[in-house]
């Protein structure tokens, strides 16, 4: 049976490591479950596992053999499979076509004699189509064969993704965030089809990076706890603290936790903070990606002269929802209003004009061009006032001539605000204020963007380390799922431990 190791895994991106010295072996015949919070290396680990990204350090060996610079289809040759969190299928295709189209990569004869139709062509077709319909039997999906896949939920989509890949015979079967953007009876079904792949293929080893703890609970038989790209646990069922880490009675920020269904609060939807009008006020927006219903009627509102931070797991839709106030994704259904004007269906760049700026993840600066350029390129009409980015971040005074490419992410994290506030915000969203960032840098950010709220602005931070964006902000928004699980003050957000377990794991 085939072994899956990895030793001294180490993966940075400009100084920033993802995945630090992570040494691991998988067997085959069990499901073992990745956790741990936003950024912890989870996702990193699956793509140096599966050849999508090479190691800065270490090995990867399948069988004892080192596989570590062979690349993600190579791979997939010798059977290791890896599924992704989007689920891209050909839409076109029907279910027994995709499937088909999955065999095909391990059940190989040479083109020539598939053309003329000589026998083994014949044998591999036969073998092909009873293991069609073996997995269509296992996995439920024998009525829809005919069907195309734009037809079918996206629930049906993942339970296709895992038939394809166990007709493929793989040894090896890598998943990222499976129950991603599922219903929970959709989740259910699927840790269900999960437990009886793994059951039925004692040879294959299935390794899952998963959020939902229902899910990993019903059917994983270990799980690793990642933090910081290191591995903090290592558990196997019926280890003393399985059932601490999956169950606990309590749920804390510092901890991989969940809160067990008959122990659950009802989320609160408290009155906004505050005695002002909203003044930024989004309603019902319910958002898709084809098939996908990122984000189920989702209200946020944002005051003027107010702070307020939206905090969930990766894929709960809080970037979705910055996108779509600020007019770079229409919402399928809902409405998104600014000082009382409905700019729902107006452009991104029309909303700027009502005083509405979004400082996108990744910051968006022109590398290539210095500080004084970059600042310039944004400038609106000077008002009497106005909030000065050079007086807000004197910093970035003596850079003025720098590129911007060249400075550290803290310094270009204060550029990509400063950049912001030229064009005279009412209201400014930004998206993953601290993501790689020092902790210094970070409270420099937090520091300003206090003095901005200060000045009259309303802000909107999306973050992904709840415990501190509810130490700086008034007001808190919790996603889970696509939906707004609590509204109120982050005061009394953060003294609601079961909030903080979408953090890590979601039990919704």
């Amino acid at each position: 049976m085939s072994t899956l190791q990895a030793e001294g895994l180490t993966k940075t991106y400009s100084g920033i490591t993802a995945v630090s010295d992570v040494s691991l072996t998988f067997r085959p015949g069990e499901i073992t479950a990745v956790v741990g919070a936003n950024g912890a290396g989870k996702t990193s680990l699956l793509d140096l596992l599966s050849g999508i990204i090479e190691p800065s350090r270490g090995t990867v060996s399948m069988d004892g053999g080192d596989i570590s610079r062979l690349s993600a289809w190579r791979r997939g040759r010798r059977g290791l499979f890896r599924g992704f969190q989007d689920a891209t299928l050909f839409a076109e295709l029907s279910v027994r076509e995709t499937l088909r189209l999955s065999a095909y990569r391990t059940h190989r004869v040479h083109p020539v004699v598939s053309v003329l139709g000589l026998p083994a062509a014949r044998r591999r077709d036969a073998e092909i189509d009873a293991l069609i319909a073996s997995a269509a039997a296992d996995y439920g999906l024998t009525e829809w064969l005919e069907t195309p896949l734009r037809d079918l939920s996206l629930g049906m989509i993942k339970v296709v993704q895992l038939a394809a890949v166990t007709v493929a015979t793989p040894s090896w079967v890598l998943l990222d965030e499976p129950a991603a953007g599922l219903a929970r009876a959709e989740t259910d079904r699927l840790a269900a089809r999960l437990r009886a792949a793994s059951d039925a293929l004692p040879d294959v080893g299935f390794l899952i990076v998963e959020h939902d703890a229902l899910l990993v609970a019903s059917c994983a038989d270990r799980v690793i706890v990642m933090a910081g790209g290191k591995v903090t646990e290592d558990l196997r069922k019926g280890d003393e603290g399985w059932s601490d880490l999956l169950h606990p009675p309590t749920v804390t920020a510092a901890t991989v936790t969940a809160v067990p269904a008959a122990a659950r609060v009802e989320p609160v939807r408290a009155e906004p903070v505050g005695s002002g009008p909203a003044g930024l006020d989004a309603k019902g927006l319910r958002i898709t990606y084809g098939r996908f219903t990122a984000v189920h009627g989702a209200d946020i509102a944002v005051r003027p002269a107010s702070l307020t931070v939206l905090v969930g797991t990766n894929g709960a839709g809080k970037s979705s929802v910055l996108n779509a106030i600020a007019g770079l994704r229409p919402p399928a259904a809902g409405s998104v209003a600014i000082d009382g004007v409905d700019v729902t269906r107006r452009p991104a760049h029309e909303r700027v004009g009502h005083g509405l700026v979004l400082v996108p993840s990744g910051r968006a600066l022109f590398a290539s061009l210095t500080v004084a350029e970059n600042l310039r390129l944004s400038a609106g009409a000077e008002e009497e006032g106005a909030i000065d980015p050079l007086e807000l971040f004197p910093e970035l005074r003596p850079k003025l001539g720098q590129r911007a490419g060249t400075m550290s992410g803290g310094e270009q994290q204060m550029l990509a605000v400063a950049r912001s506030l030229r064009l005279r915000p009412r209201y400014l969203l930004i998206d993953e204020l601290s993501l790689g960032l020092s902790p210094a840098a970070t409270g420099r950010l937090v520091d300003a963007l206090l003095e901005i709220r200060d000045q009259g602005v309303g802000i909107l931070v999306v973050e992904q380390n709840a415990p501190f964006a509810l130490s700086y902000s008034d007001e808190a928004y919790v996603m889970n799922r696509g939906q707004v699980a609590f509204h109120g003050p982050s005061a009394e957000a953060a003294a609601r431990p079961d909030l903080f377990r979408p953090v890590f794991l979601d039990t919704a």
